[in-house]
């Protein structure tokens, strides 16, 4: 921060570089999206989102597909700002990836378009946000992509000094949680109730699936709150600590254990560990009623609805 902030201030307003939402898709993408989900349906959506990245420069016949639009000029200048695209650098120099390949030939585009679209959804998969349109009825989640508010760092439990909401009128609001102080890093949450609010290792193996990284933010390598370790949830927290015990057993992966104890010990705790040996790192094996594997999604929307039946507070920012 450049000079000190009350609790409450506005920091940015800003609109999104490019947004899409699954339930409100035209029949062009709705089709590419399936396609994509079953090459790999953790990483579809970085794809999709990345399809709606592409400028005018890039060799798509727009015509054909129904609320495709070009990025502007300064769009695409905001975005080629943005990290992630490394990792894809060298990709032209082997091959690119069959989501990609999907997409491009999708989109009835030259073998280079996927190419581009890889460098797209690494952008995509480092500074995507998950938003959800309250005026649809019923509401419906989406993913956008943002500038400015993608150079703020993640900070758990409650621990960031700022907060941010989304709505299709305002756009995307970041304001600040509590006072702070010039030459104070300004940090948000990558992740909303419950999980934000959850012990070390829970919070660690949700980024870890979702964000692709192990966090180190001051939340979760400050020394460990003995006194805190053997606390019991409270009753109104039972069945939240039941699933999330569930959740990070589940893979039978016996290096778990031990963390998913923890982790449904201190739900609501900020209990935290400054070593990273026990971050969770497996699949989850949940299975939908036709057997097909449930996406991180799908059980977080699970997991979620749970809570509200049980008059557990979660928020769905």
């Amino acid at each position: 921060a450049l000079k000190d902030f009350e609790a409450g201030e506005v920091l940015l307003v800003e609109p999104c570089l490019a947004v899409g939402f699954e339930a409100l898709e035209p029949r062009w993408a709705a089709e590419l999206r399936r396609k994509l989900k079953a090459i790999d349906s953790t990483c579809a959506w970085q794809y999709c989102l990345a399809v709606r990245c592409l400028s005018q420069d890039d060799p798509v016949r727009w015509e054909d597909f129904e609320g495709l639009e070009a990025l502007s000029a300064e769009a695409v200048h905001h975005l080629e700002e943005l990290c992630g695209a490394e990792n894809a650098s060298t990709s032209e120099l082997s091959s690119a990836s069959d989501l990609s390949q999907c997409c491009a030939e999708h989109l009835k585009g030259p073998p280079e378009l996927a190419f581009r679209l890889d460098q797209l959804a690494g952008r995509v998969a480092r500074n995507g946000f998950q938003v959800v349109d309250l005026r649809a009825k019923p509401p419906c989640p989406g993913d956008a992509l943002f500038h400015r508010v993608s150079f703020f760092n993640h900070c758990c439990a409650g621990l960031s000094n700022a907060t941010w909401t989304w709505s299709r009128a305002d756009g995307l609001t970041v304001k600040t949680s509590r006072k702070v102080m010039a030459g104070e890093e300004l940090t948000i949450s990558y992740i909303s109730k419950p999980w934000c609010d959850l012990a070390r290792p829970a919070r660690r193996k949700y980024l870890k699936q979702n964000f692709n990284f192990v966090c180190l933010c001051k939340a979760c390598v400050a020394p460990r709150d003995v006194s805190s370790r053997g606390e019991r949830p409270k009753d109104g927290q039972k069945g939240l600590a039941q699933l999330l015990l569930r959740w990070m057993k589940e893979g039978e992966d016996a290096d778990v254990e031990d963390d998913a104890s923890d982790a449904a010990t201190t739900v609501g705790t900020c209990a935290q560990d400054p070593t990273s040996a026990d971050v969770v790192d497996v699949e989850v094996a949940v299975k939908a009623p036709n057997g097909d594997a449930l996406s991180p999604e799908q059980r977080l929307e699970r997991l979620l609805a749970r809570c509200e039946k049980e008059k557990l507070q979660v928020s769905r920012l």
